[in-house]
């Protein structure tokens, strides 16, 4: 069987190419690029072209052939892929009977136990390298079983209202435009709301957010804190900003400081890289059937990060949010909801009473967050003038795009939602819903989207009625809050 040969394209990662980007980032004047530019997206701009530049300068994009099960099989080195060819060629000789068919067994045994030992001294290094990431040990175990990463899986055909595409650029936009669509289609399919969303939110509060400097040791404890392994939009290895760090982070707390000043989040940081994932069951033709996967610019991350703890400071320093809320909170996990939820009932059970318990779920909820009602969240909440001024900018313009294989999709805008893969679209979430808690009097537990209640007392039939008072309450604020509720997956027992 011939041998199958891939050209695959790589970026050298040696400590040589490494130094050779820190000295040239290190004798550029950042200051210099930018000052002739006016506003943050033109001095944004500068910088990571510039930064860009130097990187694939330093580490310059290069080809090389391998063979297909090399390409698949990380453990196979040249060494060991000389002994298989080898194994081969004695396999051939033997069937023809050029030599005993003992020689071929033996060596096909020994070269056996060569490969498990090197298989098995490779995916050590992998679990080592992985410790503590629980995500990317489960993909080294799925490629180890030779599981296919659903990444890798290609998109064949896209079936949309009967229409069936096959061409790689229509699938990839038809589906972009899909996912841009999803908060806009399940807003206009809700009924209008009998209540305004502000009956819910009650007395503004009197303290107000402003924004602190920020300093080049806050950009560089955000890069710091990046996975390794992780890559942006432009490919780029968060070990490289990390090693920079101590160089980019200066100029970057000057961009960010004037984006704060301007009210004006850059725009090149809001677009996205969607990566579709199938979700494992149903027509694979169907684009209800995968959910995106969104790569921000690490840039964009990094900036985040530092408002993040600002916001969060803020937010835990006026006990803001709710305390029944345990997503996306440091200190609070799902244990802590469950064990909450549990002393309710064993209390319950103490005091002879029956208990019901509904479970909430909704429909692509960070989808459909309107803009404009978090925007006037976020001002309830303290978070005006200049600050609420670049929170909306952060959170307008928004598009992103797909890529399949090597066919990019056009850009689409996003016109609802928190931005998906962000930092700060799960803290933006926490803000919207956090009247949920004011439109109900039962006891309820929330681990962001999801929600249960729980409703006691020692009359059943009376337990009902006021059960079923209570979810009209909670219906009627999904509807004020622009919010899908997914019956199919909500239950009570």
């Amino acid at each position: 069987m011939p041998t199958e040969f891939q050209t695959i394209k790589f970026r050298p990662q040696k400590q040589t190419n490494d130094i050779s980007l820190t000295i040239k980032l290190s004798g550029t004047n950042f200051n210099e690029i930018t000052e002739n530019n006016s506003n943050i997206n033109e001095k944004y701009n500068s910088f990571s072209q510039t930064l860009l530049a130097s990187y694939n300068q330093t580490h310059p994009i290069k080809e090389k052939t391998v063979t297909a099960k090399r390409l698949k099989n990380g453990w196979l080195s040249k060494e060991l892929l000389v002994l298989v060819n080898r194994k081969h060629t004695l396999f051939h000789a033997a069937k023809n009977g050029t030599i005993p068919e003992c020689i071929y067994k033996n060596y096909r045994n020994q070269l056996d136990k060569i490969i498990n030992k090197e298989k098995r001294k490779y995916y050590e290094g992998k679990f080592k390298e992985c410790k503590g990431d629980p995500k990317t040990h489960w993909k080294i175990i799925k490629q180890a079983i030779n599981e296919t990463p659903k990444e890798r899986e290609t998109i064949n055909k896209l079936r949309i209202n009967d229409i069936e595409y096959t061409d790689k650029k229509d699938i990839a936009n038809k589906l972009n435009k899909y996912f841009a669509d999803v908060g806009k289609n399940l807003a206009n399919q809700m009924p209008p709301s009998p209540i305004s969303y502000r009956n819910y939110l009650g007395t503004p509060l009197p303290n107000q957010f402003y924004f602190s400097p920020i300093t080049s040791s806050d950009v560089e404890s955000g890069i710091n804190s990046l996975k390794n392994k992780n890559c942006d939009v432009e490919n780029i290895p968060n070990r490289i900003y990390k090693l920079c760090a101590h160089i980019i982070a200066p100029p970057l707390a000057n961009l960010f400081n004037q984006s704060i000043n301007e009210g004006s989040y850059p725009d090149v940081l809001k677009i996205a890289k969607l990566t579709p994932i199938y979700k494992a069951s149903g027509d694979q033709a169907l684009p209800s059937n995968y959910r995106p996967i969104s790569i921000l610019p690490t840039v964009g991350k990094i900036f985040e990060k530092v408002i993040y703890k600002q916001l969060t400071n803020y937010l835990n320093v006026n006990n803001i949010l709710s305390p029944t809320q345990f997503g996306f909170r440091e200190g609070h996990s799902t244990g802590d909801a469950v064990t909450s939820f549990l002393e309710k009932i064993y209390k319950n059970l103490n005091e002879k009473k029956t208990t019901i318990a509904v479970f909430i779920d909704l429909s692509k909820a960070f989808d459909t967050v309107p803009h404009d009602i978090l925007s006037s969240k976020l001002s309830h909440y303290g978070i005006r003038d200049s600050a609420l001024k670049w929170f909306k900018s952060y959170l307008s313009d928004r598009g992103h795009y797909i890529k399949i294989e090597n066919c990019s999709s056009e850009i689409n805008k996003v016109a609802f939602g928190v931005p998906q893969g962000s930092i700060l679209g799960p803290i933006l979430f926490l803000i919207y819903i956090n009247d949920f808690s004011k439109c109900h009097d039962a006891i309820s537990f929330n681990y962001a989207d999801d929600k249960a209640i729980i409703k006691s007392g020692t009359n059943t039939e009376t337990l009902y009625e006021a059960t079923n008072s209570e979810l009209n309450k909670i219906y009627n604020w999904l509807l004020a809050s622009k919010l899908s509720l997914n019956a199919a997956k909500s239950v009570y027992m």
